[in-house]
């Protein structure tokens, strides 16, 4: 998520600078406080990693991929449910592709050993 919205931003920086009211100038100038920030952090996480137990560092990236997660499917439902009444009149098109997506997560769920 993060080499996507970083990539898509690089990409459309000018674009999303001028929707915002703001000039090519201002949106180039980004990149360097940008890049001396990421530098900065890329290092002190480095060092942290080094130091530390790797754990919490996992964990915490795990939660900020699962929120990650949870919003892209926020966004891609009511998608799902405007197309499938487009297409079909009726909502019951993206009811039952959701459960048809379901059912393989739960019976893995199910069926999948977990371990301690």
């Amino acid at each position: 998520m993060h080499s996507l919205f970083i990539t898509a931003i690089t990409f459309h920086v000018v674009s999303v600078f001028a929707e915002a009211g703001r000039g090519a100038g201002e949106a180039f100038g980004l990149f360097l406080p940008v890049a001396i920030v990421a530098t900065s952090v890329n290092l002190c996480a480095a060092w942290l990693a080094d130091s530390n137990r790797l754990q919490p560092f996992l964990l915490a990236m795990l939660l900020g991929f699962m929120t990650a997660t949870m919003v892209l499917a926020s966004a891609i439902g009511p998608a799902l449910f405007s197309l499938g009444l487009d297409w079909s009149g009726s909502y019951a098109t993206a009811q039952w592709l959701c459960i048809s997506l379901m059912l393989p997560l739960v019976a893995a769920a199910l069926l999948v050993p977990q371990t301690k």
